[in-house]
């Protein structure tokens, strides 16, 4: 499912973060969206995401205008699965109960949850910790259960924000190596933002760059 952003208008208070931006991604394509910190490149994932709007511009998935300042689709009809900078997963709950919970959502019957849930685990390297929480779980643990439950509803775009803060350079290329697999098995399109290139190298089709508000692209590789 392609994206594409037009004109795309934010303001915070008197400081507009995005100024007439314009982006495409095509479908099954990586982006990489490198910005300094502040720059506005999470505000563009929760544009995307629909979990903010903007004040002016449209966007559209695939075929589909989601937001155009009339129209708008809520975010959990967009099939757009976005892992947040701080991860957001809940204290409480075990490996396995964060999927399963995930799989209730999508109506799947009990059976079916715990099927579901499993291959995910499996999928992530998850199953020795299926009953930790997020407390008793690495930082690369932490990381791949958010993938999972991310990606357990099946959706079509997977927007990434910073996906390697806080790991070491080797668990940083073992999450690298498993968002490209499952990018690529999955023919999802992706967007991963950070403000480092190195977390693009082996990753991305293309690369753009946010500065003052506007996008920018390089050449694709």
């Amino acid at each position: 499912m392609s994206v594409t952003l037009a004109r795309i208008r934010k303001r915070y208070g008197a400081r507009e973060i995005l100024r007439d931006v314009e982006l495409e991604v095509s479908a099954g394509a990586c982006l990489g969206l490198l910005g300094v910190s502040g720059s506005g490149k999470t505000t563009i994932l929760r544009i995307i995401a629909g979990l903010e709007r903007p004040d002016v511009g449209s966007v559209t998935l695939g075929d589909k205008t989601v937001d155009d300042g009339r129209a708008f689709v809520p975010p959990h009809a967009r099939r757009v699965g976005m892992v947040f900078q701080d991860l957001a997963l809940w204290p409480h709950l075990t490996a396995e109960q964060h999927l399963t919970l995930v799989a209730k959502a999508l109506r799947l019957g009990r059976t079916d949850r715990r099927r579901v849930a499993g291959e995910w685990l499996e999928r992530c390297h998850l199953e020795s910790v299926h009953r930790s929480r997020p407390d008793q779980l690495s930082g690369g643990e932490r990381q791949r259960l958010a993938l999972a439950r991310t990606l357990l509803p099946e959706p079509r775009i997977l927007l990434l924000d910073e996906p390697y803060t806080g790991l070491d350079s080797d668990l940083a290329s073992e999450m690298k190596a498993l968002v490209t697999q499952l990018h690529r098995s999955r023919g999802l399109t992706t967007i991963v933002v950070s403000h480092d290139p190195r977390d693009m190298e082996g990753l991305v089709d293309s690369t753009a760059r946010l500065t003052d508000g506007v996008v920018s692209f390089s050449s694709p590789r």
